[in-house]
């Protein structure tokens, strides 16, 4: 599996580093520029203490990270990525998005280091970085089935922000359902087709149809 993801270059790490020693808005400032690319955004090890840092300082954002493998051997985190995605995506592209939530993820197998410091068994793993806690004191999400639903239940109730979630067109479903009413209706002309299949893209895309309402 791979996510679509930011990857942080020494470059970038460096200008953490310098934008912790300076102050939360400038790190805010490039996490808002990196999310502006990919909802999920790709930590190492390294980059991740930057962020978020060893100190209990209260800081101006929280974190959501989800511990995978780089593999697509790995059919769980397939699936949970997946559904994380959603989430982060929505949050990314909603109206009430703000700088107080950034998604991330971390590869198991490239960072061993915090595979052992939280003394996983298994992966994936979800944790969240609120504005209290520190690298070494993680929320991290127990005995937890990840569906889109259920990550953004608990996104909610760790951070108090509720994500409305926007389901990703099925193109497949869609261009399905063409082929059905072609064959069905030969008084169905090809414009008739192509405009009903706008007007529904058009409705999932200002949330008339694939929304679910935050609770």
């Amino acid at each position: 599996m791979k996510c679509v993801t930011t990857i942080v270059t020494l470059m970038t790490l460096l200008c953490f580093t310098a934008a912790k020693k300076g102050s939360d808005s400038e790190v805010i400032r490039f996490l808002n520029a990196a999310s502006r690319k990919t909802a999920v955004l790709k930590f190492d090890h390294e980059t991740l203490e930057q962020i978020i840092g060893r100190e209990t300082i209260p800081r101006n954002y929280s974190l959501a990270l989800m511990m995978t493998v780089n593999s697509h051997q790995c059919k769980p985190c397939q699936k949970a990525y997946e559904q994380y995605e959603i989430i982060a995506s929505s949050w990314r592209h909603s109206k009430s998005f703000s700088s107080k939530l950034f998604f991330g993820c971390i590869y198991a197998d490239e960072s061993r280091t915090l595979f052992d410091k939280y003394k996983l068994e298994h992966v994936p793993a979800l944790f969240l970085f609120s504005e209290y806690d520190n690298i070494d004191t993680p929320r991290r999400a127990h005995r937890f089935d990840y569906s889109a639903e259920n990550i953004r239940r608990w996104i909610a109730s760790e951070t108090g922000i509720r994500i409305t979630i926007v389901k990703p067109i099925d193109f497949s479903t869609l261009w399905s359902y063409r082929s059905y009413f072609s064959r069905k209706s030969s008084s169905v002309t090809e414009q008739q087709i192509i405009l009903g299949n706008v007007i529904v893209i058009v409705c999932v895309h200002n949330d008339f149809w694939t929304n679910v309402e935050s609770n």
